[in-house]
């Protein structure tokens, strides 16, 4: 059966229903709107539409943010050489982790993944070099509390910018570098900390704004750590022999806003150097490699805005999808209640028989840690630099 528009789908509906124009009970715009809740349905308890995201490792990053449209994992892949492409890991309890081996920490090459909470995690943890790196070597640094000003309170913002320039390595001249995360070494106070911070970057004066993902505030440690944010949907972008120039803004969430207690600005500090009376945050950048992908069922279809666009769910659903649209308009008109049962029967039945077909890699068999032949590490260990980026191609 070949796949769908939802203006073609919506004229089955109406076929079963021995209605076929939108003068009787229901109309266009009713019937869309079944089709859209019953397609989102569909993809959520069939797993019928798979997707794929690929993210970059960072070095000492345990976990990676799962997309909010998530519904199953099918499959996480992990790429530790460019040239044999990436690998599948297998999947163990997180729980199984730490009572054999007592730590989650470790750091490698990864050859397995675990689930916890919106996130998977990846063991060993990568620790894969960044091309690009700011740091500090021995010295504790120094840290300071940027000060705050409200926009029409609406929106959140550090007054202090950040001022970025970076470019690639000179040795190096001939190649184009594009930035996944920003990783800054912040503090907060010991109080909860209310919302999410989103790093903005605008590239010059009146280049691109770039965002990246928002990180919950109370991510942020008390005693200090680094914290990465994802610019891999965003890219920065450092080009041969042209520094390019980036102004970092944070932005914290509404949530904030509502909070009782709203001294954001006073409980986040960054660390930085002075140098010529200026303040130089301490900062980390990391190489776009797209070595993390991640096979998911999504829990909700593309929203559709026209007849003339394309159902999500795959062409070989479209009879049981029109069941459903079926079952939940005679339901919501009760004008034939039996009739919807049985659309309601065989849709479910149908659901059942296309989860069973689903590769769900967490329901399946899950391996025994200690029975696993282990990698071994990944020699390269990240570089933390004297203040001067440093760029290298491995």
């Amino acid at each position: 059966m070949p796949k769908m528009t939802r203006g073609e789908l919506i004229q089955h509906v109406r076929d079963l229903l021995g209605e076929p124009g939108p003068r009787g009970f229901w109309d266009d715009d009713e019937l869309a709107r079944y089709v859209q809740l019953e397609s989102d349905r569909h993809a959520q308890e069939a797993l019928s539409v798979e997707t794929q995201v690929t993210t970059s490792s960072v070095p000492g990053v345990i976990d990676y943010q799962l997309p909010d449209d998530f519904g199953e994992i099918k499959d996480v892949r992990f790429t530790e050489n460019v040239t044999q492409g990436p690998e599948p890991l297998d999947y163990v309890m997180r729980q199984e982790i730490l009572s054999v081996l007592g730590d989650i920490e470790t750091v490698g090459d990864p050859w397995v993944f675990y689930r916890w909470e919106d996130a998977i995690g990846l063991y060993p943890v990568p620790n894969k070099p960044a091309v690009l790196t700011r740091g500090f070597s021995s010295q504790r640094p120094q840290l300071y509390t940027p000060t705050v000003t409200v926009d029409g309170g609406i929106t959140q913002s550090f007054e202090d910018t950040l001022t970025l320039t970076v470019r690639d390595d000179p040795d190096n001249p001939f190649y184009r570098v594009l930035l996944s995360h920003i990783s800054l070494y912040l503090r907060r106070d010991a109080r909860e900390v209310p919302g999410s911070i989103t790093l903005r970057a605008m590239e010059g004066s009146t280049g691109y704004l770039l965002s990246s993902q928002p990180v919950p505030c109370n991510r942020i440690q008390p005693l200090g750590d680094w914290i990465h944010f994802d610019f891999s949907e965003n890219p920065l972008e450092v080009l041969a022999d042209t520094p390019q120039s980036y102004v970092i803004n944070f932005d914290v969430s509404a949530d904030y806003l509502r909070a009782t207690d709203p001294t954001f600005g006073n409980r986040i500090e960054i660390a930085h150097n002075v140098v010529s009376s200026a303040k130089i945050a301490y900062f980390q950048l990391h190489q776009v490699k797209n070595d993390v992908e991640i096979d998911y069922y999504r829990n909700i279809t593309e929203e559709l805005t026209n007849d003339d666009e394309f159902i999500e769910i795959p062409s070989r659903y479209n009879r049981t999808l029109i069941k459903m649209v079926c079952g939940r308009a005679l339901k919501k008109s009760r004008l034939n209640l039996q009739a919807a049962l049985v659309y309601d029967r065989e849709a479910k039945e149908e659901i059942a028989y296309a989860r069973s077909q689903a590769a769900v890699k967490t329901l399946g068999s899950i391996l025994r840690v200690e029975k696993y032949r282990r990698r071994h590490r990944n020699p390269y260990m990240t570089y933390i630099g004297d203040g001067k980026f440093q760029g290298r191609v491995w």
